[in-house]
């Protein structure tokens, strides 16, 4: 079936389906959260990124919380990454270019790569790592003809 997404929770050998979804799009109150793209487990809760949202899943007892897109950016634009050292210290990566940072309060976008390459330049990210100050960005430009790595590092 085209769109269907399932995260699974296996846990003392039994394997339980946490959340499904028959369609890319999102309708959360029918419980249908999208395409899942990207997780991060800080502690004892896993980060998952839908078309719906960021969904905090909270071991071990089993609750979630979903963050809507609109109150995180202004629209899903095919987050690939989810990355971060601390659950107020996460950064989201587009396809497209775009950097959404979460700094435990609030989260803002970075549009500076992006804007570095310009509009048609630059093709898409394909992921991301990072390890304290430092963010690495593997992705495309130019028409996807050449490869890219943006490294960048913070400065507090």
């Amino acid at each position: 079936m085209i769109g269907y997404s399932v995260v699974l929770k296996i846990h003392n050998n039994q394997v339980s389906t946490l959340f499904s979804s028959r369609s890319f799009f999102p309708d959360p109150e029918n419980n249908e959260y999208g395409q899942f793209t990207t997780l991060k487990f800080f502690d004892n809760v896993c980060y998952l990124w839908s078309a719906a949202g960021l969904i905090q899943y909270h071991f071990p007892d089993n609750r979630f919380t979903l963050t809507a897109v609109n109150r995180i950016c202004s629209d899903d634009f095919g987050i690939v990454s989810l990355v971060g050292n601390a659950p107020n210290d996460i950064l989201l990566v587009s396809s497209l270019g775009n950097i959404v940072h979460y700094n435990g309060v609030d989260w803002y976008t970075d549009n500076t790569v992006y804007d570095q390459f310009g509009a048609g330049n630059f093709y898409s990210f394909r992921g991301a790592d990072m390890k304290g100050n430092l963010v690495a960005i593997p992705g495309l430009c130019c028409g996807t003809e050449k490869a890219v790595v943006v490294v960048g590092r913070r400065d507090y």
